[in-house]
């Protein structure tokens, strides 16, 4: 198999992996995964902004038996490539010395 083959089975694989049911941690059961409008109800609000801004993207997951909510964020990968791409926050002096000094008011 060429790498772009291996590569694209492992990324099927964790998709089917990720939609396999969970066994609930407290009692056992299968816990189900809740579609868009039900995950973003259970969502707090930073978990929400997260969500709406792009840099996590939420999977919900509901016990069928003890009612128990499971939460799994990960990094969405362009919010992750956007981090490493923007360049570092640089302080008044630093850019003071690569634009030069600033012109005087008008009157």
């Amino acid at each position: 198999m060429t790498l772009a083959a291996l590569l694209l089975a492992g990324r099927l694989v964790l998709r089917l992996r990720r939609q396999l049911p969970l066994p609930c941690p407290d009692c056992g059961q299968k816990m189900v995964r809740l579609d868009r409008e039900a995950a973003f109800a259970q969502l707090d609000v930073r978990e929400r902004t997260e969500q709406l801004v792009g840099d996590v993207l939420y999977e919900v997951w509901r016990c069928r038996g003890c009612g128990r909510v499971d939460k799994r964020g990960r990094a969405h990968e362009l919010a992750a490539a956007a981090r490493v791409a923007t360049p570092p926050a640089t302080s008044p002096t630093e850019a003071h010395r690569r634009r030069g000094p600033r012109p005087p008011p008008r009157s």
